[in-house]
């Protein structure tokens, strides 16, 4: 079945199990089935698509863990999503007025040979809200300054980068995009970008944070950070795995990739760690009792790592409203997967 699938042009890997093989084009982790028994998927050639996703307060899902278990980084800083020679990706998280003792997530910064050796700075500073608020940089130049337009587009002189503001549908990026902030349906302020050769990063904005999609083949040689180290594994993208690896705390802002955005830092209340909590068990057990029995009602509707994180972040804001129109959609999506 391997030797099939390399001499067809246009097969990337193969499915195998229960006796049967097929071959795979376009191979995109976050899109696959769910296997179970011995069914699994082989990479032969090419660089498989993957996403990372960090939402709500925040939660991430791996490039290896596209249903989750979900990664939760809790204490505000800057982090490394992307390691790697070619690459780097770092994202900031930190406290809003939604989520006050459970970071969000407030930007990111890209930088690297993979784009020229250019670098892409998103962040939320304030004091606006929503789009008046996030500025926008690349090599340290501002992009998108002007709030007042309600759609702008913006390309780089040498067209490594195709940014777009205004109002999109999130939902056709990734099922959890709407995660908090996003309601249930319908476009909404948001940004895209289209970075050479082969990424690209949506980010929904929200009043003081926002959720962020980025989707890219995995990497020539090897890569790690807190968006996993996408070698199909999701075991070794467990937070322990990347505790032991030196990834999962926060980096000295002198080395963040954050240093080549443009306005002020933000706040220190924002970005200052407070004592309590700082755990996902801290949230849960200093949780409102009447907050965590209406969102395991609630929540209910969801299934597996979506559940929980649902619960966690209506605890985190002591307010079942924030997930609200979360639960609805993220149930209708299940209800849809069931029925194709």
């Amino acid at each position: 079945c391997r030797d099939k699938c390399i001499a067809t042009d246009g097969c990337e890997g193969v499915v195998f199990g229960g006796g049967q093989c097929f071959g795979r084009r376009d191979i995109h982790t976050s899109k696959c089935e769910t296997g179970g028994g011995d069914i699994r998927t082989e990479v032969l050639r090419t660089l498989p698509w993957g996403m990372c996703v960090m939402v709500g307060d925040p939660h991430i899902l791996t490039f290896d863990r596209p249903l989750g278990p979900m990664l939760d980084a809790l204490v505000p800083g800057e982090y490394r999503m992307i390691e790697s020679s070619s690459l780097e990706v770092h994202a900031r998280f930190g406290y809003t007025e939604r989520f006050p003792e459970a970071a969000s997530w407030l930007g990111l910064a890209v930088g690297g040979k993979l784009i020229d050796d250019h670098h892409l700075a998103v962040s939320y500073v304030g004091p606006g809200q929503g789009h008046a608020g996030f500025r926008l940089a690349w090599d340290h130049k501002e992009f998108f300054a002007d709030k007042t337009k309600k759609a702008d587009s913006w390309t780089s002189d040498d067209g490594v980068l195709k940014a777009t503001y205004g109002e999109m549908d999130p939902s056709e990026w990734h099922r959890e995009a709407r995660h908090t902030i996003g309601g249930t349906s319908g476009k909404i302020p948001a940004y895209s970008f289209h970075l050479k050769p082969d990424i690209h990063i949506y980010v929904l904005i929200g009043p003081d944070n926002g959720n962020c999609i980025l989707e890219m083949r995995k990497l020539p040689g090897s890569q790690d950070g807190l968006c996993g180290n996408f070698n199909c594994d999701p075991d070794d993208d467990a937070m322990a795995a990347l505790e032991k690896r030196g990834l999962a705390a926060a980096i000295d802002p002198a080395e963040s990739l954050f240093k080549f955005a443009v306005g002020p830092r933000p706040p220190a209340n924002v970005m200052t760690p407070v004592k309590h909590p700082v755990s996902t068990s801290d949230i849960m057990d200093n949780c409102p009792a009447t907050v965590k029995a209406q969102a395991s009602k609630l929540c209910a509707a969801l299934e597996g790592a979506e559940k929980r994180a649902c619960i966690v972040d209506a605890c985190a804001a002591k307010d079942v409203s924030v997930v609200k129109a979360s639960v609805a959609a993220g149930a209708l999506e299940q209800d849809v997967s069931r029925n194709n």
